[in-house]
Order: structure tokens, then sequence, then C-alpha cells
């Protein structure tokens, strides 16, 4: 799931006379989003429903990233992500490094549906991109307007509980999370060290 500030979808042009190919569809989006963490997700959940938040879906997820020239999951990095959403989709994923304004999140994204994730993985891997880690996470997915919140509960390599919001710009994101309060807290970058570790 992306919600961006800006999208562009691309498609092959035909020439006269061509033979007509599938289409790719590649999207282009700019990422803004904030990581949380929380320890009352009731409280959450009633406070998502009082300010009209609504659940529109649960999906699960199963995430692979490559990278060129370091290891680590860190948003200061670059990446690439083939994301095998269950029942639905595969998506392959550049993502950019990260602009970061208080804990807020900005970042390219380049995604495009592919049909076969294990080629993915070797053509990956014989432009010598490395396997930086498998995650595998269970989502629930509330809306209201362009905000999205997401509560990820992540299963492999290790279990961890985030929330997720993203939004169309840095003052809608920063908005949600001033009106939270304390009843979250933005997870810094050392959140994600513990997707680094063997």
């Amino acid at each position: 799931m992306v919600i961006s500030s800006a999208s562009q979808e691309k498609t092959s042009g035909l020439q006269a006379g061509s033979v007509r190919p599938t289409p790719a569809r590649v999207s282009q989006n700019i990422e803004i989003e904030v990581k949380l963490t929380y320890k009352n997700k009731a409280k959450i959940i009633n406070w998502l429903l009082e300010n009209g938040f609504h659940l529109v879906q649960q999906k699960e997820i199963q995430d692979t990233y490559f990278s060129l020239g370091h290891n680590s999951m860190s948003n200061q990095n670059g990446l690439y992500r083939i994301r095998h959403i269950v029942g639905q989709k595969t998506e392959l994923t550049l993502k950019d490094n990260c602009q970061d304004s208080n804990g807020v999140w900005s970042r390219r994204e380049l995604n495009v549906t592919i049909n076969n994730p294990e080629n993915m993985k070797n053509i990956l891997s014989s432009l010598s991109c490395v396997l930086v880690k498998e995650n595998f996470s269970k989502r629930d997915i509330w809306k209201n307007g362009e905000v999205s919140f997401e509560f990820i509960s992540f299963s492999k390599p290790k279990v961890l509980e985030l929330i997720e919001v993203e939004g169309p710009s840095q003052v809608a994101v920063q908005k949600i999370v001033d009106k939270l309060g304390d009843k979250v807290q933005v997870a810094g970058e050392e959140i994600f060290s513990i997707f680094d570790k063997k």
C-alpha cells in the first residue's frame, strides 16, 4: 500500500503495425509516512473510530529486500523490495533512501507488477544485489480520506508490533501523530536494527 502525493503510470507505446505487447504497469510515488510504537491497541482503535477511521482491509504480506552495497534495513539506504500480497499480487519496488523530518519519512518509490518473483530474485542477484532480509507481516488497514493507518504485526524474522501512518503530506501525517499524543511514540531508526540481526 502506498499513499502518494504524486503518481504516474506508464505503459508501452505502439508503432503502426506492431504486435501489441502486454503492458507493464509502472507507478511512481512519493511515500510520506511515520512508524510508531504503542502499548494499548484497544485505546488506539477507540481513537480511530472516534476520529472517522474505518477498517477497510486485512492483508498478509511477504517482503524480500535486496540492496547494492549494504546489508541493512535502515531507511537511510536504498532498497529493492519484492512484495507478495497473499491472494492478490506481487510487485517489485525501488525504494530510494529517505528524507527525515521529525520522524516523518519521505521517499520515492517505483512499483511494477511482476508474475515470476523467483526469476526477479535471480535477476537482482545477477546484477550484484544481495539479499538483505525476508519479512512476513499481517496488517490491519484503517482509512480516513487520504490518510492510511496500519497496525503491522511482524512474525519473521523477528516479532515486532508497529503502526504505520501514511498521508498526502508531512503536515497531514504529523497532525495524526500530534492528535494521538501519548498513545504512541515515534519509532527511531534503532527499531529496524532487529531486522539486521542474524
